[in-house]
């Protein structure tokens, strides 16, 4: 079992000096690398997508609020897509959604520090305050390639065919493809920091109450068909003549309930050290999202 070590929070009001974060050891940074400057174009067109995710952990009282941001971004506009990685540290209480690809996960992030962090679009390091403008950022310029997930179920058994497309050609790219499960209306209590302060409205939840009973988590983090880091794809599949590549994945849900679950596909160009979602897609568990 991997060892986690976690310096808790002491929060000082003195000097305006503020920790907003549970910590681990380690630093943090965003990592560095060339725009995303496609060859060409054709006249297909794909919706941009953003994908972040949330590391968090019912234990950590500053977690709350990234999650409520993330959640009234994907309210209004569903092109948010979220996952999140809840990492039972076990102290000061467990975590009921603690996943065993958290420390795998955490490890792509560039100096990976604490709780609650953003990863955007697998690019941008984010805090709980700043991860709408971080969100927003990845859902600028145009959508380079796509994808379409069909689903079914039978049993306990989830199947998914993920179809990709490409408007620019990716040839000498490194590109990969990472398909996961998260499931969504998952009740936890949830430690909470932001009672009666200053960070949040005083008719926020978070305002009100110093420990969150019946916490809502969405798109809590269940289970990767792929590796977390993805799975690579043809170079012959990601030209722009659109040449489609398909990966065929199954999920086990009879630990979840089905109709809370959805699936998630993301695209990674990778280019050395750096890193960049170029596209995501989600759908409800048994139902099918075309390109689009």
């Amino acid at each position: 079992m991997k060892m986690k070590w976690v310096f808790y929070l002491t929060c000082s009001l003195s000097l305006g000096v503020l920790m907003t974060s549970c910590s681990k050891s380690g630093g943090n940074g965003t990592p560095d690398g060339p725009p995303d400057t496609p060859d060409s174009t054709t006249n297909l067109s794909f919706t941009k997508k953003v994908f972040v995710e949330d590391f968090t952990g019912a234990w950590c009282g500053w977690c709350p609020l990234m999650a409520w941001n993330l959640d009234s971004m994907r309210r209004i506009n569903p092109k948010v897509i979220v996952a999140a990685v809840h990492d039972d540290v076990g102290n000061p209480v467990n975590d009921p959604f603690g996943t065993s690809y958290a420390g795998q996960i955490e490890d792509l992030v560039p100096g990976f520090q604490g709780f609650p962090t953003g990863f955007v679009n697998r690019k941008i390091v984010t805090d709980q305050f700043n991860v709408p403008q971080s969100t927003n950022s990845g859902l600028s310029g145009t959508a380079t390639a796509g994808l379409q997930i069909e689903s079914s179920i039978s049993g306990n058994t989830l199947s998914a065919k993920i179809t990709t497309g490409f408007v620019s050609n990716y040839s000498s790219s490194v590109i990969k493809l990472a398909v996961m499960l998260v499931e969504d209306s998952l009740l936890s209590t949830q430690h909470n920091y932001y009672f009666h302060t200053n960070y949040v409205s005083h008719s926020s939840p978070l305002w009100q109450n110093q420990t969150l009973y019946n916490w809502e988590n969405n798109g809590v983090l269940r289970s990767y068909a792929t590796s977390v880091s993805g799975d690579l794809v043809p170079s012959d599949k990601t030209t722009m003549n659109n040449e489609s590549y398909t990966k065929n994945v199954t999920f086990n849900l009879a630990s979840y309930n089905p109709a809370n679950c959805r699936i998630i596909a993301i695209l990674i160009k990778e280019n050395g050290s750096y890193t960049e979602v170029l596209n995501a897609q989600d759908v409800k568990a048994g139902e099918t999202q075309l390109f689009d």
